[in-house]
């Protein structure tokens, strides 16, 4: 993904990962990923503040803790395109470079159209028991935004944040609707939420309304939207466990929220990195606090899930 980033506009990648660059002196440990140190705090608010950046403890832990940015400090460049994105809002760079970069994003995870079922290369799975496996469970949430899950699974897929078979259509009424189109489109009409935290995200759920001459009443100030259906059915299902793979929760907190509302769901089932995350406690820790201490966490190895979908 990078490497596609950087072939669109190397320029831009190149002058935010140099800005980025200095917050990389301060010393990160694996540790520091789960629970971040004292020592290191300080190395980053000292780091925020030779930047002149206001509010130093606010930023470190709304950047580095929340959306999760201390992750990129064990790495030596920008490593994915949600992190480019918050780094450009951290250094306020301007409305035309946020929106080249989800411009950039909606291109590079478009892949030329091939977003389907036919286009799922992956010699490791068997697709026979890819669907069997999805298709065992009563409802399916994603974060995904191709449609390679819509064509196994047999019901509705749930896209939180939306994808390329997504729409924002003005109506006559000076309403905004988010609605699922028909079939795949462009990455140009295609409505794909981007966001640098759960705050921003949640915002982009709705849809919206604008002032036009040709105004009819009544009217929806919020206009409708078919994702933002999908948060308030996750509040409400009548399903007393849920299965989380593959979603780390940094950033998206507002989904975590959804399923702590649904006083139905008392098991969350959170499927882990058998080498890092499995029977770490500062892991563990972590996840149960995203979930404000109110589920019970099973931790299972990801493993579990390769073994029932690989050839």
């Amino acid at each position: 993904m990078i490497e596609l980033f950087k072939r669109e506009n190397n320029r831009l990648y190149q002058s935010l990962n140099n800005d980025f660059a200095i917050f990389r002196t301060c010393s990160c440990t694996e540790c520091d990923l789960y629970e971040m140190s004292l020592v290191l705090k300080e190395q980053i608010i000292e780091v925020l503040r030779k930047c002149n950046i206001l509010d130093p403890s606010e930023i470190l832990q709304t950047y580095f803790c929340e959306f999760g940015l201390v992750q990129e400090l064990r790495c030596d460049e920008l490593s994915n395109i949600e992190s480019i994105l918050k780094v450009a809002h951290l250094f306020q760079y301007d409305e035309k470079s946020i929106n080249e970069i989800r411009r950039i994003a909606n291109n590079i995870y478009y892949n030329n159209g091939k977003n389907g079922k036919k286009d799922f290369e992956n010699n490791a799975i068997n697709i026979k028991k890819f669907e069997l496996f999805l298709n065992g469970f009563d409802e399916i949430f994603t974060t995904n935004y191709d449609y390679i899950l819509d064509e196994i699974y047999k019901k509705e897929v749930a896209h939180l944040h939306g994808g390329f078979s997504y729409l924002r259509q003005h109506q006559d009424n000076g309403e905004d609707h988010i609605i699922k189109s028909v079939g795949p489109i462009s990455p140009y009409e295609a409505y794909l939420i981007w966001g640098t935290g759960a705050e921003e995200k949640q915002e982009q759920t709705v849809g919206g309304f604008s002032f036009s001459p040709s105004i009819s009443f009544p009217i929806n100030f919020d206009g409708y939207s078919e994702i933002a259906d999908y948060y308030e059915n996750l509040k409400t299902l009548d399903i007393t466990e849920i299965h989380i793979w593959g979603h780390s929760g940094l950033n998206d907190r507002h989904i975590n929220d959804c399923i702590c509302q649904n006083q139905n769901i008392t098991t969350v089932y959170k499927y882990c990195n058998p080498m890092k995350g499995f029977k770490n406690s500062k892991y563990e820790e972590r996840i149960r606090n995203d979930f404000q201490q109110r589920k019970h966490i099973v931790f299972v190895p990801w493993d579990d899930i390769w073994d029932k979908i690989k050839t």
